[in-house]
């Protein structure tokens, strides 16, 4: 079951979605998405509803750390490809 599958169950059905988290990064990287779509307005609005079924837990400058940490490792480990946190 995809997301949008899981969106259209919980709203038709009241159906209760496992937890599941979104981080304040990945919000922006789909706002740039959706800012950049055909329709920016609507594409924002329709993904605004669907992330406010998530807990958004913040980027913050510990998570910066992290993920600088983790994607320095990956890249030492896997020269060449797109392993990347």
């Amino acid at each position: 079951m995809g997301l949008k599958d899981r969106y259209w169950v919980h709203t038709n059905y009241n159906y209760q979605l496992p937890q599941v988290f979104a981080c304040s990064i990945v919000k922006s990287e789909l706002a740039y998405g959706a800012f950049k779509s055909l329709n920016p307005d609507r594409t924002y609005r329709k993904q605004q509803q669907f992330l406010n079924l998530f807990v958004s837990l913040p980027f913050d400058d510990t998570a910066a750390l992290v993920f600088g940490r983790l994607n320095a490792q990956l890249e030492a480990n896997y020269p060449g490809n797109i392993a990347r946190v």
